[in-house]
């Protein structure tokens, strides 16, 4: 009889074992499918770095230093204390480099941004439209573009790819 309980527990312990190992592979299988489908979706996009262009960089920089540095820095840092408001309730500028927030935005929000300030959403910062040029604009977040690391570079062309394509989608509806 006690061979019995013995050999109970041994096939108890067996079945134990067999169904966490089934349980594991299952969990590691599902993970690697889920990892391909998350990589499938990445390499869909086919990221377009910035060119290298010098003389676009230095007119970025230039048109930074003279209309965006006195409140974001000199090297797009923000301002000291951010992301904490400011005596007068407003949040101070924030880093446009890769330490902020900046890369979570698309494009289009970015370009409204600088064109049209934050004023009427209650924040700082002054419309730009009568100082700029759209191109003058776009050199400006070419500048800013180029101090993001590759990754969150990569991270903001991901995210305003599929914006991008979610607004054409919907002005379809439009039609």
């Amino acid at each position: 009889m006690i061979m019995c309980v013995d050999m109970a527990q041994e096939n108890i312990i067996s079945t134990i074992i067999n169904t966490t190992v089934a349980a594991v592979l299952v969990l590691l299988l599902t993970a690697c499918s889920e990892q391909q489908d998350e990589s499938a979706t990445e390499t869909r996009i086919k990221i377009k770095y910035l060119p290298q262009d010098p003389a676009r960089y230095t007119r970025g920089l230039n048109l930074f230093q003279s209309h965006c540095a006195a409140c974001h820095g000199r090297q797009a840092q923000g301002a000291p204390g951010w992301p904490a408001k400011d005596a007068s309730g407003q949040f101070r500028p924030p880093p446009l480099n890769d330490s902020g927030i900046t890369w979570h935005h698309p494009m289009h929000n970015l370009v409204d941004i600088i064109t049209d300030g934050t004023l009427k959403f209650g924040g700082g910062m002054p419309a730009w439209k009568e100082q700029l040029s759209r191109k003058d604009i776009d050199d400006v977040l070419f500048w800013i573009q180029s101090q993001w690391s590759r990754e969150k570079y990569e991270s903001w062309y991901r995210l305003n790819y599929e914006v991008e394509q979610s607004r054409k989608e919907f002005e379809k509806t439009r039609k």
